[in-house]
């Protein structure tokens, strides 16, 4: 509020305004704006990289001109080569309210189930139509430090979200950020990269006693029968309705972000197929929920 009120009285009379801000409220930071520059800013959040990601979440005010909007929009789609989904002034919008709420309840569901992480990125990799950066290698490229300060921001801001508590982080993940295991950019989070006399090895963290060890391969029947279904709608029903351990927990994590996504309709946008737009281009998922 104290940079926008600063930079207020510089800005030109035609100047489009807008934050990247994915966790403050737009319409707290319009209030502290002259009346007169209302109509001229919005949100505008791009996804990191921005240079890769295609979504754009757009979010206007209630004060945001709707010709300036269609004109960001238009901006954004025809010379930035965005994908564009209408977000509401809502916590997180829309991509990162799913997509966060979907790693933290696979986090939930691996404790429940005494699942280990290389389990846990091989059942929500490419096996369900998503990264192989999966969960975890998807939580180290973000960082850790980055992923707890968004989960922290978006808990008070949620009082009444049936799924808050989802969003309470592990200790374990605190206890990583507090000995500087941040991911790739310490070079150590989840997984390690080590080089060895023979090349380059993977360990991974053993959550127990937070010292790495060496990688275990995920034997997973379900998951390597899989493989061989090139239909991807195809292939989740096979896993999702599977009667081993990869099914059942299959099953978990994608009716937890059916049934979120179904509740957050209406609060977060107003189009279902807005939220499949968002996580896809966003997330980088085959298919949104």
């Amino acid at each position: 509020k104290i940079v926008l009120g600063n930079v207020a009285p510089h800005v030109g009379p035609d100047t489009i305004f807008s934050s990247n801000t994915s966790g403050l409220s737009l319409a707290e930071m319009s209030a502290v704006l002259p009346e007169e520059m209302r109509p001229r800013f919005l949100g505008t959040h791009f996804f990191n990289p921005p240079r890769y990601m295609k979504l754009f979440e757009v979010i206007p005010t209630a004060d945001t001109d709707p010709e300036l909007l269609e004109f960001v929009c238009d901006f954004a789609r025809e010379r930035l080569g965005k994908g564009i989904v209408l977000a509401k002034d809502t916590p997180n919008f829309i991509a990162n309210r799913v997509g966060v709420h979907a790693m933290m309840a696979v986090i939930q569901i691996m404790g429940e189930m005494d699942l280990t992480i290389e389990e846990i990125d091989a059942m929500t990799g490419p096996a369900i139509g998503r990264p192989k950066t999966a969960t975890f290698k998807l939580a180290d490229l973000v960082g850790l430090d980055t992923f707890l300060h968004v989960a922290d921001n978006i808990y008070p801001l949620i009082p009444d979200d049936e799924a808050r508590e989802t969003f309470v982080v592990p200790d374990v993940v605190r206890q990583m950020v507090a000995k500087g295991l941040l991911g790739r950019k310490s070079g150590a989070g989840f997984y390690k990269m080590t080089k060895t006399a023979e090349g380059k090895k993977v360990l991974t963290l053993d959550l127990e006693t937070l010292e790495f060890r060496e990688k275990q391969s995920a034997k997973l029947g379900e998951i390597a029968a899989a493989k061989a279904i090139e239909d991807l709608p195809q292939r989740l029903k096979t896993l999702a309705f599977g009667k081993g351990k990869a099914g059942q927990a299959i099953w978990k994590m994608l009716s937890a972000t059916f049934s979120y996504s179904a509740m957050r309709l209406g609060e977060i946008c107003d189009q279902a197929a807005d939220i499949d737009l968002a996580v896809c281009w966003g997330f980088n998922w085959d298919l949104g929920p």
